[in-house]
């Protein structure tokens, strides 16, 4: 199989390491460095700098190169996947597939794929509790494929032959689309949990509360969500985005309440968590959902002092 990833960070790199175990691999990307030294020294100078890449991995500039690839990966911000969608359009067949990696809103509140259906029928995502890092060192890892048709699941299953990744599925894509943006904004609420509370039973209750609640989230929108609820895109990326301290959305959380870090600050990463609070706030108003954990966090974004709103959440949780 011949599949192009588009993105070559540190998880568009790891997920190229994993899949050239048994197919071929090129990574579009605009850094020349980079390129060069995958090209010459099987090395990703920047992100894994002393992980040698297998050689059928190859690093190309031009979009015209995915032209004979069976499966184009987008491994790059939610916010850049349909501008560069629109780059290779004209050099990709009906035919080929398009799978998506990224968690986040793609236009105002519209999911990813929502978008891209509209404009390529034959694409779906990949999402689940996966650190790039890891994924490199070949550590087991898993992946919910989302997608409304059962034979990209066993597309998936196929590329991922002789690989120590673990994959179920769900026909609900929106649903898992969704799970993964709400998770990063709980991953921030136990960021800032951990910061002014560092009692083990109020950590695993608030934990709960927040998985709870987004479950109650997708029930109000989704109505009947079935097993959904236990797939490696829901339950498994709360739990990884929640309690490990890789997780940059976990971290934004825990500089807020420290006060080394207000939201407003200039950066040059807006990490997605912090962007899709808002659209998920505005949601779950306009439906009435009552939701104390997404509200603590959307106040405390917006410059609401966080001890007095975490007092208010746990408040409103103890009396629901």
């Amino acid at each position: 199989m011949n599949i192009t990833i588009i993105g070559a960070g540190s998880f568009g790199t790891a997920l190229a390491q994993v899949l050239s175990k048994t197919n071929f691999v090129n990574l579009i990307l605009r850094n020349k460095e980079i390129a060069d030294s995958i090209n010459t020294k099987n090395l990703n100078c920047k992100y894994f700098p002393n992980i040698k890449l297998n050689s059928n991995i190859k690093a190309y500039f031009d979009y015209f190169d995915v032209r004979d690839s069976n499966i184009i990966i987008f491994a790059i911000p939610s916010k850049s996947i349909l501008e560069q969608f629109v780059k290779i359009k004209k050099f990709i067949k009906k035919e080929t597939i398009i799978i998506n990696t990224a968690k986040g809103f793609a236009k105002k509140d519209k999911t990813i794929l929502s978008l891209l259906k509209k404009k390529h029928k034959n694409c779906f995502s990949i999402l689940g509790p996966t650190f790039a890092s890891n994924l490199m060192k070949g550590e087991f890892s898993s992946f919910t494929v989302a997608s409304d048709e059962i034979k990209h699941y066993d597309i998936t299953k196929k590329i991922f032959t002789n690989t120590k990744i673990i994959l179920d599925y769900s026909v609900n894509y929106k649903l898992i689309e969704l799970s993964s943006i709400l998770k990063n904004i709980f991953a921030i609420a136990n960021g800032l949990f951990s910061s002014l509370d560092d009692g083990v039973n109020t950590k695993y209750a608030f934990l709960t509360q927040s998985y709870k609640e987004m479950n109650y989230i997708l029930k109000e929108i989704f109505n009947e969500i079935g097993d959904d609820y236990y797939k490696n895109g829901v339950f498994g990326d709360l739990l990884l985005t929640s309690l490990n301290d890789q997780s940059r959305n976990k971290t934004l959380g825990q500089l807020i309440g420290r006060g080394f870090y207000k939201i407003n600050d200039k950066s040059s990463v807006t990490l997605e968590g912090a962007r899709s609070t808002k659209k998920v706030y505005k949601i779950i108003k306009k439906k009435n959902i009552k939701c104390p954990i997404i509200t603590f966090v959307y106040k405390v974004l917006n410059g609401k002092n966080v001890y007095e709103e975490y007092n208010i959440c746990m408040n409103n949780i103890v009396n629901n």
